[in-house]
């Protein structure tokens, strides 16, 4: 697996993250913790391809946030990566 896959993996579970979920650019899943189910991979990677094309000149990749009443996931994508980081709401 790639070294920034590992380490990002590694991060989130130091941070205490419900789940993460890394894709390629086919949405083909790299890995997957947490609440984060693989099944997910591809339709996050098409989100965040959208969401590039909005801003095509932008410095960095857009981050989309989807929030419910009990978590926040964050998606982003970076070259040929798409990563999404769930986390619970604190009570």
């Amino acid at each position: 697996m790639d070294a920034a896959v590992v380490a990002a993996v590694e991060e989130s579970q130091v941070a205490g993250a419900a789940g993460l979920l890394a894709v390629d650019s086919a949405g083909l899943c790299l890995t997957a913790t947490g609440r984060l189910q693989e099944t997910a991979g591809g339709r996050l990677a098409l989100v965040a391809a959208a969401a590039r094309r909005v801003h095509p000149d932008a410095p960095r990749p857009p981050v989309l946030v989807l929030e419910t009443e009990s978590s926040v996931c964050m998606v982003t994508g970076l070259g040929a990566v798409t990563t999404a980081l769930l986390h619970d709401r604190q009570p």
